[in-house]
């Protein structure tokens, strides 16, 4: 019990010394499915972002909720997803003051909103709706520069480790060689400004 106690504790005064801000964050996202024969897609991505600081450790925790427009190139055409996700940034930088370099890493899940647009035929893009899973997770790496604790730009790659489709509800030898276990992963470029 007291080990329990002395945990709350230790927790609380953590918590007391972090120093908090509400944002809003938004950028540039260039996706592929990797592992299908797809080209890049340029799209965006936009939400509101918490950024809490642990004083003397160097590390932010930055959870956001992002809208994201996640696609890929098929030929001249370009089909898209839309996806509610949730990053969780972890940051660790030194506070030069004025500026604040920082590594990241950056787990997140995500739910696809909607219907797939574009770059099919209707007939492969209905089958291809009932084919891609919902439910997206993940993890990006990279780095970025915050200047004077206002605003953030940062760059990261990220991979998503499930597959887009399920194979148990593909149909069609076209779009299993098109797709196959292909997935969402890209570079993101994003600006947050907080308050």
């Amino acid at each position: 019990m007291k080990r329990i106690a002395a945990l709350i504790a230790a927790v609380l005064l953590a918590a007391a010394g972090l120093h908090a801000q509400v944002g809003i964050i938004g950028g540039y996202t260039s996706s592929d499915m990797k592992k299908a024969k797809t080209g890049n897609a340029s799209m965006y991505h936009v939400g509101v972002a918490y950024k809490a600081k642990v004083p003397l450790v160097g590390i932010t925790l930055q959870p956001s909720l992002q809208y994201s427009v996640k696609g890929a190139k098929t030929g001249d055409d370009t089909f898209k997803a839309n996806y509610l996700e949730l990053p969780v940034d972890v940051q660790w930088g030194m506070d030069l003051i004025l500026l604040r370099p920082y590594l990241m890493v950056s787990p997140f899940v995500g739910y696809r909103l909607g219907r797939i647009k574009g770059g099919l035929p209707d007939e492969l893009r209905a089958n291809l709706n009932d084919a891609v899973n919902r439910l997206e997770y993940g993890l990006g790496l990279g780095g970025g520069l915050e200047v004077m604790d206002f605003v953030q730009l940062s760059v990261q790659y990220y991979w998503n480790f499930g597959h887009l489709m399920n194979d148990d509800k593909v149909v069609g030898n076209i779009l299993q060689e098109l797709v196959g276990k292909g997935n969402f992963s890209g570079v993101k470029v994003s600006a947050a400004l907080f308050f």
